[in-house]
């Protein structure tokens, strides 16, 4: 193969993208978060966190409707407007989040370092639940049929109904 475009951010990727027909969506050291045009490799739109309180991103994004979420080291859970950037909402954790969203039709579940598991409405994004684990979450929660799974430092793994709450 050839590669058919290149775009640099300003500093390292950690983070798999999240795709969709138009854009590519990508967290990077730099504080910004990209959505960058899967056929040219052109910036469509960009958003930087950390002008009041540092923030970089080192986990995946998710894409559910008009939405693209993101966890930062700042603690919170973002969610844009994949068209045009616009934030929508941001949910605010006591730690960073280094894990991707995993997201339902009505919920959107994140796992932070503060050992939380949050449930978090999608339209609003309010909390619905949380639940404190036995340490910090660092891994990606994995969703099959109505189980949500999740695993937390130093041992724990833990398995959700996802329409019941903890």
């Amino acid at each position: 193969g050839r590669v058919n475009w290149t775009f640099q951010t300003g500093q390292a990727i950690y983070a798999a993208p999240a795709l969709d027909d138009k854009n590519l969506y990508i967290g990077s050291t730099d504080s910004n978060f990209y959505a960058i045009n899967l056929k040219d490799g052109s910036l469509s739109w960009k958003f930087r966190i950390g002008t009041t309180q540092p923030g970089k991103f080192f986990s995946g994004a998710a894409v559910n409707g008009n939405k693209v979420l993101v966890g930062a080291t700042d603690g919170c859970l973002y969610a844009f407007n994949k068209n045009s950037g616009e934030l929508l909402w941001k949910f605010q954790t006591q730690a960073a989040i280094s894990t991707s969203p995993v997201i339902t039709d009505e919920l959107a579940f994140v796992g932070s370092q503060d050992t939380y598991l949050y449930a978090v409405n999608l339209a609003t994004g309010d909390s619905v639940w949380s639940f404190k684990t036995g340490g910090r979450i660092k891994t990606n929660p994995a969703m099959f049929g109505d189980y949500l799974i999740v695993a937390s430092e130093p041992k724990n793994v833990y398995a959700f109904k996802i329409e019941t709450k903890p």
